[in-house]
This record gives structure tokens, C-alpha cells and sequence, in this order.
């Protein structure tokens, strides 16, 4: 005999989602909850128990690739293999054995809606759909599910007040509908304790930002809460009043920040006003050799009254380090990894957070900003940009505030090597 939901012990709160047969289920739920797996099974109930064509869609089609598709925690063991007709690997598609006939289950990425368009479904589950466009709903899924009489299963944690926080508004309001909003100390095992241990909660506090906590554990809806950078906007200067002195000029203490590239991304060079914690966008180009930057770096250290460089000093970066100490010039190398990177960029978070800091308006700068987002590894919080997004001006200023603190304001500025009027850059 096969029992479905098949090798999954629900818990009180998933029972209650799974035994529920609205045709429009609306399930917030927060972090390492087990909303994908709780979807996953109320999907394969489904299409166990009619015939019919189903869908499991998440924003990209990697991401369904990775979470229920190669996990060998998810469909290859919630899916018994006794069912399982035809399993095709490359169009990601199961037929399965249903009471009474066969039923299809399709796994897709809202990122390409044509393979969706021309489509008929008896059932769909939108995964992360706060992170889906609102459209890939209304334009997409709704007429196909209007035709067939189907159902849909939205599964998310909030982000922001965003079309998903609608969509729940909307199905409070509607009797056919169903929605549950149930955040860290609401999901508990079959004995009633918490899904994670009070020291487990305390860590995971002290790893995140509040208003992230807030968002991903206690399903709290509030605008940019994953931004890793949502005051900076309040920190721009017109540049008009920076002209006026009152943010500092270049003869005060200086330290510059160089993020390095040569062809696909930018060189920035970022300079921190010591005496006022001020940064400005100095430079930034592409597609330039290294003899030039070298030249270009040198020639913004002589107009700053510079004390410090901290330079990107990762693979190639490492020899225009050594060139440019060879000049004289006194450098922090800072080689990027992934826990370096996480530092920098919590360093420079802190600064923002608090004030501490104050930038020069630029367009590109702001636009780098509002685009990086924490997001969740496991329990570890990381930055990232965008897939296609720069971040090398936010990485050139995360460079010119690190250890600021610690870079001397009373002595000489960084010295030159010269030989007549021209930097000596023959090396």
C-alpha cells in the first residue's frame, strides 16, 4: 500500500495547511519552516488523487532546479517510485499514476513565461511568489486556472508590502480562499515546542539585521527590509553644498578605496574624508590597462591629501599593489573572499546604519546601493547584488571607510616618487 503524502510526518501547522481544500491557498510562512516541502506534498496529494496536468513554478527556473528537483530531500524522496511512469530530465517532467488515470507535473521558472503560455493546468503552486512579478499571475496562471477550474497554492515569506501583501489582503476578503500567516513561534513540532531551540533564536538574532529578522522569522511585511543599505539614500549630499567646504576639502586627511578591473567591470577609486567621514565617487573607468590606473591612481593620491590607499588585491590586483608601493605610496592590500567581502560590507553597513558616514550624491552610486539585498545561506546572512547588477562603486567606498579609525590624521600625506615633473611609472 503507498501512503501520500509519502515519507513526510507533517507537522500541527503543515497538517492544517495540507488537509485544507480551498481552491485558493495563501501560506506565509518564515524561513527553514518547510514551506517548499509542505507545497511539494500538498502538490504530489493532488495529482495523486486526480487526474490531470500540474505545475510547480519558482521565480527562476535554477532555483526549482536546485530546491525540489536535485534535492534529495524533495521530490525523489516525498515521490515513491512505484507511481512514477516516465521521468524526464531534461524538460523537468514527471507522469505519475493517479486514482483513476495518470497525472503530469510540470517544474518551470516564472523567469521564462513562455514555456507556460498555450499551457493547461489542474493545479499550480507558486512558490516564493512575493519574488515572482505580479504579472506572471494575473496575465499568466489566472486565465489558464480560470478555464480549467484548478487550483493555486501561494507559498512566500513577505517582502515588503509588495503584490504578494496584496494578494493576502485580497484573500482575507474572499470566502473561497484560505491564509495562513504563521511566523517563528507559531510553527511547533507534534509535542508543541518551537520549531528552533531559544539559543538557536538568539544566534540567528544576533547574525541578522532587525528589520530582516523581523521580516524572514517573524513574517512581518515591511518595505526594504533586505536592503543591506536603506538609509544611504538619506545620507546623500547635493553636490552644490559639498562644493561649500562644509563636508571638507581635498586638503583634509584622506584614505581611498580601489576596487580594480580591467575588461568586463569598472575601476573606482572612492576617497573618505577623514576629518568629516565624507566619501565621493573619484573615478571610475573601463576597459583602461594597467600602466594607466596606475598613473590614474597616482595622480588622485597627489590631488588628496592622502594617507592611506586600501586596494582590491585579488589575482591581478596583487602585482599593481607591489608596483604601487614601489612608488612610495602607502597601501592596505585587501584580497576578497567570501568571508573578507562579508566584513568589508558589514563594516560599511554599520557606518550607514548609524550615520557615521556621509556621500556625495551620485546617481550610480545610490542606484548600486538601493540594489543590494541581504539574503539568507543556511542561517548565514550575506550581501549580493542582482545577477547583471554593478556593485563596484559600492565596493570601491566599502574599501575607502575600512579601518578608517585607525589611519593617522597628523602626519605627512602618503609620499610620491618623482623623477622631474612625471611620475616615475616605468616598472
Amino acid at each position: 500500500m503507498i501512503q501520500i503524502p509519502h515519507n513526510f510526518e507533517p507537522y500541527p501547522y503543515q497538517k492544517q495547511i495540507l488537509e485544507n481544500d480551498a481552491r485558493f491557498k495563501v501560506v506565509v510562512l518564515h524561513r527553514r519552516s518547510g514551506k517548499s516541502k509542505t507545497a511539494l506534498n500538498e502538490m504530489l496529494r493532488r495529482a495523486v488523487g486526480k487526474p490531470g496536468v500540474y505545475c510547480y513554478v519558482f521565480p527562476h527556473y535554477n532555483q526549482v532546479k536546485k530546491a525540489i528537483w536535485l534535492d534529495p530531500d524533495m521530490l525523489s524522496h516525498h515521490l515513491p517510485n512505484e507511481i512514477v511512469i516516465k521521468k524526464n530530465e531534461a524538460e523537468m517532467y514527471i507522469k505519475i499514476q493517479a486514482i483513476g488515470g495518470e497525472s503530469l507535473i510540470y517544474f518551470l521558472g516564472a523567469d521564462k513565461p513562455e514555456n507556460v503560455l498555450g499551457m493547461r493546468f489542474d493545479g499550480v503552486v507558486l512558490d516564493e511568489y512575493a519574488q515572482m512579478k505580479e504579472d506572471f499571475w494575473i496575465r499568466i496562471i489566472r486565465p489558464i486556472i480560470g478555464k480549467s477550474g484548478g487550483w493555486v497554492m501561494f507559498v512566500f515569506t513577505p517582502e515588503g508590502k509588495n503584490h504578494a501583501w496584496k494578494l493576502l489582503q485580497q484573500a482575507k476578503e474572499k470566502s473561497d480562499w484560505a491564509w495562513w500567516v504563521l511566523g517563528i513561534n507559531d510553527t511547533r513540532d507534534d509535542q508543541g515546542r518551537p520549531l528552533f531551540p531559544v539559543q538557536e533564536i538568539e544566534a540567528i538574532k544576533r547574525d541578522t539585521p532587525e528589520a530582516m529578522f523581523d521580516q524572514e522569522y517573524n513574517v512581518a511585511f515591511i518595505d526594504n527590509a533586505t536592503s543591506a543599505f536603506r538609509k544611504a539614500k538619506e545620507l546623500m549630499i547635493d553636490p552644490e553644498r559639498c562644493k561649500t567646504g562644509l563636508f571638507g576639502t581635498k586638503d583634509d586627511p584622506h584614505q581611498l578605496g580601489v576596487d580594480l578591473a580591467k575588461y568586463q567591470d569598472w575601476t573606482v577609486v572612492a576617497g573618505c574624508n577623514l576629518e568629516k567621514s565624507h566619501i565621493r565617487i573619484i573615478d571610475r573607468c573601463q576597459l583602461v590597462g594597467w600602466t594607466e590606473q596606475k598613473a590614474r591612481i597616482h595622480n588622485h593620491v597627489k590631488a588628496h591629501n592622502t594617507r592611506n590607499i586600501v586596494m582590491d588585491s585579488t589575482g591581478v590586483g596583487d602585482p599593481i599593489v607591489d608596483d604601487l608601493k614601489l612608488l612610495g605610496l602607502r597601501i592596505t592590500p585587501f584580497k576578497f573572499t567570501e568571508s573578507t567581502r562579508d566584513l568589508l560590507l558589514r563594516n560599511l553597513a554599520v557606518k550607514i546604519e548609524n550615520a557615521i558616514i556621509t556621500f556625495e550624491y551620485d546617481k550610480g552610486l545610490l542606484e548600486e546601493f538601493e540594489a543590494m539585498r541581504y539574503e539568507l545561506e543556511g542561517r548565514r546572512v550575506v550581501v549580493r547584488a542582482p545577477s547583471g547588477i554593478h556593485d563596484d562603486r559600492v565596493m570601491a567606498v566599502a574599501l575607502s571607510v575600512w579601518e578608517m579609525e585607525k589611519v593617522p590624521r597628523s602626519d605627512q600625506r602618503n609620499t610620491v616618487y618623482t623623477i622631474g615633473k612625471k611620475p616615475y611609472l616605468n616598472l
